[in-house]
């Protein structure tokens, strides 16, 4: 069996923003760290096309923006990195009886393999590899556990590794990145984000791991003017031409049913 190093848990975010809504504040959208350089590519387009509309963005794990939300931080929509969280906020408000949030799938997480070192790495070639993995800690982030499903269903973990675990996919991106690990299992948004030369990642099949599913909830407001800004905003994330920037971004296309 593998051994494995865990990593301290990490919190990436900033406080949202507390003014009172009116018709002219911008939408407060609670962002999951993941999605955070695609999220500003989206919200300079979505403002060039709705100009009365701005966009505010917090970005944290989707754990501590999930955290903030339950405690009355005023964010108007959650975009989670996972489903599970997403469906607990959109539960959430139904047993509280505030009106009927919103939930659908924006996109969805692709895995790699990238060795920096090594070119046109695989799972064939992992199975050989003698040394250290990155990856995001299954017990706290969903493309860990897509990871670790992965490598469980494709038996390439043996004991000859061991697995450095980052609290996020993005601490793991960072272990592999600054050294601290020569190989990892990582968001293909990282990669693309960062440019790395494609002979050094490769594609993780998507039958090998569950679907990640980066789901969002427009939460519910009492002002319908801030209601119908909300539906603004959904339809652009849906839309053809955002879907396309989320793909081009290293995600598969969401769709508007959960």
């Amino acid at each position: 069996m593998a051994s494995v190093i865990l990593a301290g848990t990490a919190i990436f975010g900033c406080s949202p923003n507390t003014a009172l809504p009116d018709d002219h504040a911008p939408l407060r959208i609670a962002v999951a760290t993941n999605f955070q350089s695609t999220f500003e590519n989206l919200s300079t387009l979505f403002e060039q096309q709705s100009k009365s509309i701005t966009l505010s963005p917090s970005y944290g794990s989707s754990g501590l923006l999930y955290t903030q939300i339950i405690n009355g931080a005023p964010f108007d929509v959650f975009l989670s990195a996972d489903a599970q969280r997403a469906q607990n906020l959109h539960l959430w408000q139904q047993q509280k009886q505030v009106g009927h949030s919103r939930i659908y799938t924006y996109a969805y997480g692709q895995l790699v393999l990238w060795a920096p070192n090594e070119v046109h790495p695989d799972l064939a070639w992992l199975s050989q590899y003698k040394g250290n993995i990155a990856m995001a800690n299954p017990a706290l982030a969903p493309y860990g556990q897509a990871a670790k499903a992965c490598m469980e269903k494709m038996q390439v973990i043996s004991e000859q590794h061991q697995l450095i675990m980052g609290s996020s996919v993005a601490q793991a991106f960072h272990f592999i990145a600054s050294g601290a690990a020569s190989v990892g299992i990582i968001a293909k948004s990282q990669v693309l984000d960062f440019a790395v030369d494609p002979e050094h990642y490769w594609h993780l099949p998507q039958d090998c791991y569950p679907p990640i599913k980066q789901q969002l909830v427009a939460l519910v407001s009492t002002d319908d003017e801030r209601n119908a800004q909300i539906d603004i905003f959904l339809t652009f994330l849906s839309s053809q031409q955002a879907q396309q920037l989320i793909e081009k971004a290293g995600y598969l296309p969401g769709h508007t049913g959960a």
